[in-house]
């Protein structure tokens, strides 16, 4: 159970990294929190518009994997 919790342990920091590079990748949106709260921004919100890209998914991908790992960790831990 320790190697496998080891294992596990090294692909979820593999994977925290490999996240925060995809984040830092991605480009500013110019509005920053001011400009989704209120104004031109709040409309792009929460529509499918201007949220595409590889980056994106990828990070998606990583953060779903970051939550299933961190899960599973607890699991074994126990």
């Amino acid at each position: 159970m320790a190697i496998l919790f080891t294992l596990l342990l090294i692909i979820f920091l593999l994977v925290a990294a490999i996240m925060i590079y995809f984040v830092i990748l991605q480009e500013p949106k110019q509005g920053g929190l001011s400009g989704s709260l209120g104004g031109g921004g709040a409309s792009d919100f929460m529509s499918g518009r201007g949220t595409g890209g590889v980056l994106v998914n990828l990070t998606i991908y990583c953060g779903a994997a970051f939550i299933v790992l961190a899960i599973a960790l607890n699991l074994i831990r126990l």
